[in-house]
């Protein structure tokens, strides 16, 4: 599968040329708003932040970045219901990925067209 050459700058980024979140907090949410809602539940994320020493950007002084946060189920598209289940988590100091390249799964050269 190749991919369109417009977007190799962003394909090919790695983790020193991305803002990284120092947390996160995951919110259980549940389809079930609607009639015909499929009834899915599970963690989605609620907000990602990175920590900041200006106090313009949120209440609490922390960066809000991008993340995929939107309240829509991931099995039928319908609006979710963030329920009162929320966590926080912090980015922890180990930061090896729980599989590794090579054992556990392979990657093949990115082509372009």
């Amino acid at each position: 599968m190749a991919f369109p050459i417009k977007f190799k700058r962003q394909l090919e980024k790695g983790i020193n040329d991305v803002t990284s979140p120092d947390y996160v907090f995951l919110v259980y949410a549940v389809c079930g708003v609607e009639e015909d809602s499929c009834g899915w539940e599970g963690w989605i994320l609620e907000s990602v932040y990175k920590k900041s020493t200006t106090a313009h950007m949120t209440l609490t002084g922390d960066e809000i970045l991008n993340a995929s946060d939107e309240q829509n189920c991931p099995r039928c598209g319908k609006t979710t219901f963030r329920t009162d289940a929320l966590l926080k988590f912090d980015r922890a100091k180990d930061q090896k990925p729980p599989l590794v390249e090579g054992v556990d799964y392979e990657t093949v050269p990115i082509e372009y067209k």
